[in-house]
């Protein structure tokens, strides 16, 4: 009997993302696997996190085109953040200008305009053929002039998964980005499934290990939420709106709509994800070695309102 012919391979990754109130932050470990018990590397982050506008594109940070200074690397240090393929570098030890108690290694911020990242888990193939899709349609839609926000993007991620739905890309993504100024300035992060089905949610996850990280997170985060409204039985029968009604008390919570921010700090969110990850790569065989995080602030310190990149990497048990 022929060997069954087989697409795709589970090349492991475990990646999730936060949205807060003013930053988002997305995080992936390093490992990529054969889906079983073989490491094929500890350091691969190529089609893990991306930024779908960090390229070649120079400037300041705050809009201002100089080649001494690029978008992709640290104001003070020249220290590269972003590939010239859009993926976040991994911090060196040599560039470390931090490390706390905790062995996270913390290089130093950059001015950066990119402010919309793409995490992806799955077959590593498709993640890259998903990857250099995506930024091309971006590419393409920068030089007719469109500018594209999130919530653009979170939607041509969306259907270039669904056009693919009869021989799906096995790849499995969250985005995170912050929203425009006219729509408040905040963290956004959307989730997928392999075909496209999306939504808003607060706290994003998936890959290898993402049944043991998202409820984690979940009651990490949910510490945090005042996304909630107490009702009786009563009022939910009879549809009242009132926290109280005559002679009621309050039984139970009912959430007002899908939390879309946590109410966290940036530090805070990046503290309970590692606590997350550490948890999960104790007991996931798919999920180690290093945890890379960034997270992307807005900045109001003096116009023009420009946004600020942090890379930290943490490390996690090497099974």
């Amino acid at each position: 009997e022929g060997q069954k012919f087989e697409p795709y391979q589970l090349n492991g990754g475990l990646v999730s993302a936060v949205a807060g109130r003013d930053f988002c932050v997305v995080a992936s470990d390093t490992r990529l696997t054969d889906g079983g018990y073989e490491i094929y590397s500890r350091s691969f982050l190529t089609t893990r996190l991306w930024s779908v506008d960090g390229e070649d594109d120079y400037g300041d940070g705050h809009g201002n085109k100089d080649s001494s200074v690029g978008k992709s690397e640290d104001v003070n240090t020249n220290i590269r953040i972003i590939h010239e393929d859009g993926s976040l570098v991994i911090p060196q030890r040599e560039q470390v200008l931090q490390r706390d108690s905790n062995n996270v290694m913390d290089t130093t911020s950059a001015s950066s305009s990119s402010s919309i990242w793409v995490a992806s888990a799955g077959c590593s193939a498709d993640c890259d053929a998903l990857k250099r899709q995506v930024r091309s349609d971006i590419r393409a839609a920068k030089f007719w002039g469109t500018a594209l926000d999130v919530n653009h993007v979170a939607t041509l991620l969306g259907q270039t998964l669904y056009l693919r739905r009869g021989f799906p890309f096995y790849s499995f993504c969250v985005v995170a980005g912050i929203l425009p100024e006219h729509e408040g300035g905040g963290g956004a992060v959307y989730g997928y499934d392999a075909i496209g089905s999306f939504e808003q949610i607060a706290v994003a996850t998936a890959g290898t290990g993402r049944e043991l990280l998202q409820p984690i997170l979940d009651r990490l985060f949910g510490a945090y939420s005042t996304s909630t409204c107490s009702l009786t039985l009563e009022q939910t029968r009879t549809g009242a709106s009132t926290d109280t009604v005559a002679g009621g008390s309050k039984l139970f919570q009912i959430p007002k709509s899908v939390q879309t921010q946590v109410e966290c700090t940036a530090d805070e969110a990046v503290t309970l994800l590692i606590r997350g990850y550490r948890s999960v790569a104790e007991r996931d065989i798919g999920v180690g070695d290093k945890m890379v995080i960034c997270v992307t602030q807005r900045c109001k310190d003096g116009p023009p309102v420009h946004n600020r990149l942090k890379v930290l990497e943490v490390p996690l048990k090497q099974h």
